[in-house]
Parts: structure tokens; sequence; C-alpha cells
């Protein structure tokens, strides 16, 4: 196959047209000529009638010309239209012009090849909408419905056509630029179930899940020869996990999908395999695998395109944390007690003798092998920033790179420290190139920088020649030279000029800094901010909330994206919290943890948005406060300091132990130890942050995707009678969808008091309630005197509000085609699930199903047919015997029913009550 984007020079049309003259055609629109001062002289002007690079989605996109720049404010849902004069000079303006309204959660923007047209993508508002005259008086004007939860948009080469990728339908919606109407709908959903990764399903909505969007330009004066490539946001099973799950970081490989625009619309598919070596090693000294997972940004550039993307690993540690080789403790406060020695450089562990964990809370440790270790999961091997590089004349990746391991690299041969001097690129949302080249900048949310990559023109014996440039191994958008006005944080797009200066050859590229809003102009050239320190070019995008809760909500946002300071090992940006949870949602993958292997949760369902209840938290049941992820997320996960401390200092003495003191997992209250205005009695310190207030306003907000727009009412409202008929609101009932709804309020007092509620939680039984209800005793997560609202053992890995737990035929269960392996994270001993003590799992709440696949607590089911398979036969017939069994001659039609009604649940969907405690279900959880 030829290269579909040919090496030929560049062509680009140009029309002269007065105002007078202006049509309604896009191609041919004309406008006022405009002078250096961003004013206009009267005089007519060359508009470009087509894009002279392909066009990619992106939450900024410039002009042909690059005197226009337009950029959306995703939280305030508008559009900022920034005039830029100079470009092609030493140093460029850019003057915000307009800032126009346009939907709620826009998301990307694209302009048309002239520069008057801009069109934007609205998530919420599921909508494709125009805005015109952007060089004079821009103003919101035609719009079209799409699909549901549209997410990216990009335009053909001659500006005649938009392609929306729609990530909760799993279809593409191809727009008329001109009439505003949509011309043609591509099902990816089919283009999947062909790949037959997802087993024998057929297709429907929700099944592909499109993300980011690149129209290929091959420059001549057609578009029927061009490509659409679109990405699929998550992994796809590759091969089922061995039955220890050795091999979880090769199992699964990404895709794209690859649309022709010739008259047929053919669609196929490229993979985008694991990661063999990401260059980062586990905690055995081994090489880490990866699969690319949650696609990001999708770039064309010659005859390649550039796929980013979360690439996950995980199998997790396969050995105990404890940094390099033991020597003296840095500080007595590290290691109390203790020898020189005796401890790890420098995480500060202390190695001497433990039986619990709370003796090991100073630290924030765990006790292991009668060791105390803080680092358990070695948070350089959870997952990488990576580019996966398609050869586009043979529809293949040809070559791979995992960022942290190419900085790590790169940081180590310049000898920068081993300090928070190092920033790795997490969540690298976007890559743009300097024209005409193959050098390329990454943009990276969670490092709060941008990072230069130079691939290879070949990939035949690497895939990049070098990363950052000398003297800038990357480039701060938070300098702590710049004024703080100046400071980008939190950026999400990048875009390049199309025309190099004299005095900065390599030209200019913009940044779009979601938390800060606002604009940063970086000088190629320099690799630097253009003008900085003191004339640093950076311009306000959109006003700052003035209302202390929205304030609180956004900078909650940064805090849950950013993986600097106190947010990750070193504060060098290993990770963030988003980083398994992009958009506050899932990243489905299955990882293995310390009690087993368990599916990421999405976090639209923490709050429940009508009573403001929090759910019980992990499968296991075993938080009851946001704040517990302090400890187990946080501290042991991404090995950060935290934000409990009693000091601003990074370093693990300014933690506060709360745990030690009684106010982790179940115990007590993490919240209240959080809070600065805690009484000092409470774990004795004070808290001197007020991050955890602002995390949990923005996790309380996070909203669930919209319901697939293409579900067919009628199996909608069929599936909604099934659903009552199997009494599946007996544990899936609700205005939150699930009876793991907290049911008491954590007491902040003293652990050790007889009237702790926490405490009472072991002795309150449950014994009675039930037996008077005719429960059904299958459902009944324990036996005996174990039968207490919480675990009321001597062993405290197994703690968990055990009420709240159901058996339901899922542990070590998969679908024809999956294995589910029960073993913890060393991959030999059993997980948690099926003891008499505490068998079962929390039931998770149904908001987002069409997004939420692979289902129960291992993705034991990789579609929601398989989960109503006859695999889990007792699952769906738990409070309904023998329904969707086998020997239902009408199972089929049933089950279909009930998927579309399951993908229909949203925060718009009437709930259905849970019954009253009875051979029904319901809970029989109660605060003492």
């Amino acid at each position: 196959m030829t290269s579909i984007v040919k090496a030929s020079a560049l062509v680009v049309s140009l029309l002269i047209i007065s105002l007078a003259a202006c049509g309604d055609d896009d191609d041919v629109r004309g406008g006022a000529a405009r002078s250096d001062d961003g004013g206009t002289d009267g005089a007519a002007v060359a508009r470009a009638s087509q894009l002279s690079r392909a066009s990619r989605g992106s939450a900024l996109d410039i002009a042909e010309d690059d005197a226009l720049l337009v950029a959306v404010n995703r939280d305030v849902g508008t559009v900022s239209v920034f005039d830029v004069v100079g470009a092609d000079t030493a140093r460029p303006s850019l003057t915000k012009r307009a800032e126009v309204a346009v939907c709620e959660d826009p998301w990307q923007v694209v302009l048309a090849p002239s520069g008057e047209r801009a069109y934007v993508v609205c998530r919420k508002d599921q909508r494709l909408v125009r805005i015109d005259d952007l060089r004079t008086a821009p103003r919101r004007d035609a719009e079209v419905i799409v699909g549901s939860e549209p997410t990216s948009v990009a335009i053909t080469p001659l500006g005649r056509s938009l392609w929306v990728s729609n990530w909760t339908d799993g279809t593409m919606s191809e727009v008329d630029a001109e009439s505003m109407t949509v011309r043609s709908t591509v099902d990816l959903n089919a283009a999947l179930v062909d790949t037959r990764v997802l087993g024998a399903v057929a297709a429907r909505p929700g099944l592909a899940h499109p993300r980011n969007v690149a129209i290929t330009n091959n420059k001549d004066e057609s578009e029927a020869d061009e490509f659409v490539f679109v990405a699929e946001f998550f992994a796809q099973q590759k091969e089922p996990l061995s039955a220890n799950g050795r091999n979880a970081d090769v199992a699964r490989q990404g895709l794209v999908y690859k649309i022709g625009l010739g008259p047929t619309r053919t669609v196929t598919t490229i993979a985008l395999p694991p990661i063999a070596d990401t260059g980062i090693q586990d905690m055995a000294g081994a090489p880490v695998s990866c699969f690319p997972n949650q696609t990001q940004g999708v770039t064309v550039q010659g005859s390649f395109a550039y796929v980013l993307s979360v690439c996950a690993s995980p199998q997790g540690p396969i050995a105990d944390f404890t940094g390099p080789s033991p020597g003296a403790c840095a500080a007595d406060a590290e290691c109390p007690g203790a020898a020189a020695g005796s401890c790890s450089l420098p995480a500060g562990i202390c190695k001497t003798n433990c039986t619990t964990s709370e003796q090991c809370g100073l630290n924030g440790g765990v006790c292991e092998k009668n060791v105390c270790n803080v680092n358990v999961w070695n948070a350089k091997a959870l997952q990488t920033p990576a580019v996966s590089i398609i050869d586009l004349s043979a529809d293949k990746v040809v070559g791979t790179v995992a960022l942290n391991g190419a900085f790590q690299a790169l940081f180590d041969e310049t000898g920068l420290p081993d300090t928070a001097a190092r920033r790795y690129p997490a969540t690298a949302t976007e890559l743009a190139f300097v024209p005409d080249t193959l050098n390329a900048y990454v943009v990276a949310k969670g490092a709060d920088a941008v990072y230069r990559v130079d691939f290879n023109a070949t990939y035949q014996e690497r895939a990049v020649d070098r990363v950052g440039s000398p003297g800038h191994p990357f480039i701060p958008l938070d300098d702590g030279n710049l004024d703080a006005t100046k400071q980008g944080r939190a950026p999400i797009a990048i875009t390049t000029a199309h025309a190099a200066s004299s005095g900065a050859p390599r030209g200019f590229a913009y940044v779009l800094n979601e938390a800060t809003r606002n604009v940063t102009v970086l000088d190629l050239g320099q690799d630097a901010i253009a003008g900085a320190p003191e004339k640093a070019l950076v311009v306000p995008s959109a006003p700052m909330p003035s209302d202390p809760a929205k304030a609180a909500v956004l900078e909650g946002k940064r805090l849950f994206d950013t993986g600097l300071g106190r947010w990750s090992f070193k504060g060098q940006a290993w990770g963030a919290c988003e980083s398994c949870h992009i958009d506050g949602l899932s990243d489905q993958v299955t990882w293995f943890h310390l009690k087993g292997p368990r599916q990421t949760p999405s976090l639209d369902q923490t709050v429940d948005k009508t009573t403001g209840k929090l759910r019980a938290m992990n499968w296991n049941a075993f938080q009851d406060e946001l704040e517990d992820f302090e400890g187990g997320i946080l501290r042991l996960a991404l090995g950060g300091t935290g934000a409990i401390v009693n000091s601003f200092d990074l370093t693990n003495a300014a933690r506060i132990n709360f745990a030690a003191n009684g106010h982790g997992g179940l115990n007590g209250s993490a919240k209240a130890a959080a809070d600065t205005k805690s009484p000092s009695s409470l774990v004795g310190q004070v808290n001197v942050l007020d991050d955890w207030e602002n995390l949990v306003a923005y996790q309380s907000q996070i909203r669930s995707p919209r319901k697939p727009s293409t579900l067919d009412p009628a199996a909608v409202a069929a599936g909604r009678a099934l659903f009552a008929e199997a009494n599946c609101q007996g544990c899936h009932g609700g205005s939150h969808w699930t009876i793991s709804d907290l049911f008491y309020a954590p007491d902040p007092a003293a652990p050790a008091a007889a009237t702790n509620t926490n405490v009472k939680l072991r002795s309150l039984s449950w014994t009675d309630a039930v037996a008077e209800s005719g429960f059904p005793q299958a459902l009944l997560p324990a036996t005996g005197t174990y039968q207490t609202m919480r675990y009321n053992g001597t062993n405290a890995a197994f703690d968990g509000l055990t009420c709240l737990l159901r058996p339901v035929g899922t542990y070590g269960v998969g679908e024809e085609g999956v294995t589910v392996p029960e073993v913890r994270r060393d991959h030999v001993t059993p997980a948690q699930g099926n003891q008499p003590f505490a068998s079962g799992y929390s039931t998770p709440s149904l908001l987002g199903l069409a997004v939420n696949a692979p289902y129960f607590h291992a993705g034991n089911a990789r579609t929601l047919e398989g989960l109503l398979s006859t695999s889990f036969e007792k699952h769906h017939g738990a409070l309904r015997a023998a329904f969707l069994a086998g020997s239902d001659p009408a199972a089929a039609e049933k089950r279909a029913a009930l998927v579309a009604f399951l993908l229909s649940i949203d925060a718009e969907t009437s709930p259905i009550p849970v019954p009253a405690l009875g051979p029904n279900g319901g809970s029989f959880c109660a605060a003492p």
C-alpha cells in the first residue's frame, strides 16, 4: 500500500476576496485584513482555502496565517479568541479579543482553513457548535446534535466536513461544515466486534469508546483519498491472563480505528501492542512492561501517526521496595531508635521489627514479613506516558517510546539531581510538531511542563533520536521565577505556529493551562517560555473563579491532576490521581492489589449527587472517607509526602501519623485528621493544609457520563421491567444504584472509647434482623460469630464493612475466554473474597456502565452480555431463582433488553427504590 500522506511540496490555494463579496461557503469566506495591531485596514485579505497540515483534536487551535488563536475554557463553558501579531518575528504579541459563551462542557475546537470559523465540540450538551466571524466580531452561530459524550473533533483538509468522536455511543459523526447537518454516522462498535477481542457479542452502542481524532492531509485537491484516525480510549484483551496473572502487563493492547473518506467509509483497525521494556525497573530489578491505555492525543506528521497513552503496568510489584542500598538514617525522625545501617535512603524506611502496620505508621508504612515498608507499590512502575508510532503506509506500529524511561535516562546522563528538579511527563495529553520536522513537543498535565522529543526519521533502529535539548531537559510552565499570574498549571493542549521567525527559527508554540486558565507562549528556538521571566508571554484565557466554592473545586481538580510537590514520589510526577482516573472516571484496568485483583472504580460513583451520601469505598468496603486515600494511594501507591501533615516540608517526617493513632481506614476519622481546625488531641498534631477539603469538593461533583444516544426506548423500558422482576434493586437500588452507601458517620473520638461508633460496629450483629426477614441465606457474607456490621476477627488485613458484602458467584469465575487469577500482589497468596468471615464484594453502582467495562471486581466479564451470560447465573439469579437460566427459551431476548436498560442508567435515570429487608434483598446494615 502506498503512503496515504504524499511527500509532495506544499500547495496552498489562496482566494482574494473583498469583505462585500463574502459568501456563505466556508471555503471562500473572506474578511477584513488585520493590521499589525490587530485592527482592520479595510483592504482585502488572502485567506487559505486548504489546511497546510493534518488536523487533530485539541482544546487549542491556530489559524493558517498564525494571526488567530482559539482556546476552549472547559470549566467555564466559553471559547476565547486571541489575536496573534508578529508570529514570524522575534517576539509575537498575544491579545485576548473576545470570549464567547458556547455550551456546557466544551471540550475541543478546530478552525476552518480560512480562520473565519471555529467548531467546538460540547461533551455534556452533546452537540457541535459553530462560531462565526472570528476575525471581526466572534459570535455563536449554528449547531448540530451529534452523539453522546462527543469528545474530539477534526476537520478535513478543504474544510468541508468535521469528524466528531462520540465517546459513549461508540460512533463517529461526519458533519457538513456549511449546513451543520450530520452527513453520515460510522459505527465503530461493529469494527471492534469484528476484531473478536470481546468474544461472541453482537454490535450495539457503548462497546467502542473512540476518543481523540486526527485526519490526514496529502495536500491534493480531493478529500476522498484522506483517512480519519481515532484512538479507542481503553485497551482491549490481547490474550487471557495466566493462572497467576504474571502476564498482566502485556495481556492487553491499544487500538486505533482507520476510516477511509471514500464513498464506502471503510473501517479497519490497527493494534497498539504492549511495550516489553519501559526502561524502568520494578522493585526486583526486572524490566517493567505496559500496555497502551487511556489514549490521549493523536497527531499525524508525514507518513506516521503518533498516539499518546497512559501505558499501564497492573501486574504490580513482585518484591518489597526498599529503595537504594541500606545506609545511614537521613534523620532520627525517619527511623526512631534505629541504628545506622538499618534505614534505606532516601525513603527513610525503618527496618526494625514489627508485628502490626500501626507500628510503621510514622513512615506511613505497612508491616510485611516483620519489616516496615513505606512504598510497597513502586510508584515508578505503575504506568508511564507512552507514544505508539504508526507507519501509515503499512498500518502498523513501527516504534514505541515509554517517556518515563526515556527521560530518566536523560536525567541520569546529564546528572540532574534525583530530587524535585526532575519531572516526568505524567498524563501527557497532546503532541505537536515543529512544522516540516520530526521535532515534537509533548504537554504533560500532571507535571506542569512541556517535553521535547525528536523522533527518528525511519524507525528502523530506534524510535527517538533524543529527548530534551541542551540545558533544557523540559520546559516548566510554573517556573518559580515567574510572577504568580504567569504560572501555568495543568496544561491540556499545545499547538505550534505554522511559520518560523527570524529571531526564533523554530517558531513558537502555544500551551493552554486548565488550572490557571491562561495561555503560555513558548519560544521553540530557546525551548523556554517566550520572554521569561520578566516579560513572560502568558495571557489569561478566562477569569479565575471568584466564588469560593467554585475556586475550591478548581483547586481540588488541580491537586487531583498533579504529580508535583507532595503528590508523588519525590514530587517528580511519576503519577497522579488522574493517572488511573482520567476525567475522574476509571482506567478500566484490573490491578493486583494487596487484597487481590481489583478493577479501578469510577469516582463519579463515590458521592450520591441526590443525597450527598458517600459510598463505602473499595471492593471490600474497608474505607469510609475520601481522606482515607491519603494512606493507601497518596503515600503508598504514589509515594508522595501526603497532605495530612504538621508542616509544609516535603519530607516523610512532616506526615501526621493518623493511621497509627487510630484514624485510618475504618478506624476513627481521617477526615477529622485532615481538618485544619481539628483539635490537636485528635492525633496529637494539627494538619496545616486544606488540600483535602478541595479534593473532596472536586470529587463530590464529578459528572457521570451520559447514556448512549442511540438506545431503543422500547428495549430500555422492557429491560427496566426485567430488572425489577429479577429484584436487581435488592442490591442495585436507590438513587446511588447500590446498597453500599455509608450507613453511619465515622467517629473522630478516641478509638479506644467505649462509645466509638466505628468500634461498636464490630460487635453489632445483624443475625436477628436477617432471620426475621427471610433474607436469602446464600447471600450472607459471613457465618457464625462473624455476622457483624464490621469484621470482628483478629487479622486486620480483612477489615471491612462485612454487612455490605454480597457473595454472588464472581470469585475466580470469568466468562468464556476470560481468566480470573485470584491472587494478591505477590501473585501467589490467594486473594480475599471467599473467606467464611468475609465473602463477596461491596455492590458497585450502576452509573456509567457504558464506559465501565470490563465488569466485576477483577474484570471477569468483558461486556454486559458476558456479565449476563450463563457463567454468572448465580449473580443474576441471586434474588430470583433461575432468572436468565440456560433453560429459559427467552433468555437471549431478555438479555438484550436488560443490556439496553443497564446502558441507559445515568444521572437522569429515575432510580428504583431498595426494597425492605427480606426475600427480595435489601440492606441489613445498621449504625449503633
